[in-house]
């Protein structure tokens, strides 16, 4: 009689607690260690993010005039660029190509475009809620 009341009763709850606080940790270390690593040095190569909506000035003018740009075009919040040439000569210029943009819409930088920024115009790392905002709201934006 014993036997089949121990086979009846019912087993322990699996581990949720236990399971949930690792996968936890697991997400969030990551997460951590990119915030806290530090930058590289800007050169050429190095891929930055514009800092906010600024103007950005083109390095080739004449090419967009037709296209309503007179000299100057808008980065929006997070664009990205690839810097072409670094702040050799310590005036804070940078030379940076456009990347990510795929359609021409003024007053916005067209794509592959190549700009001068400066130093304090672009930043090496979206900031981590920044990007963990856009993978939420790609996932959940309806297509």
């Amino acid at each position: 009689m014993n036997a089949s009341m121990d086979e009846t009763r019912p087993r322990g709850r699996p581990p949720l607690l236990a399971l949930s606080v690792i996968v936890g940790t697991m997400l969030i270390i990551p997460a951590f260690l990119y915030s806290v690593a530090p930058e590289e040095p800007l050169k050429a190569g190095v891929l930055v993010f514009a800092s906010g909506k600024q103007r950005a000035y083109l390095t080739q003018p004449a090419r967009y005039d037709d296209l309503g740009y007179s000299g100057t075009c808008v980065l929006e919040p997070g664009d990205p660029l690839m810097i072409t040439s670094g702040p050799g000569d310590g005036n804070g210029k940078l030379v940076a190509r456009i990347e990510g943009r795929t359609k021409m819409e003024f007053p916005f930088c067209p794509p592959q475009a190549i700009v001068i920024v400066r130093r304090h115009q672009v930043i090496q790392k979206s900031g981590l809620w920044q990007e963990l905002q856009n993978t939420v709201t790609h996932f959940v934006k309806p297509k």
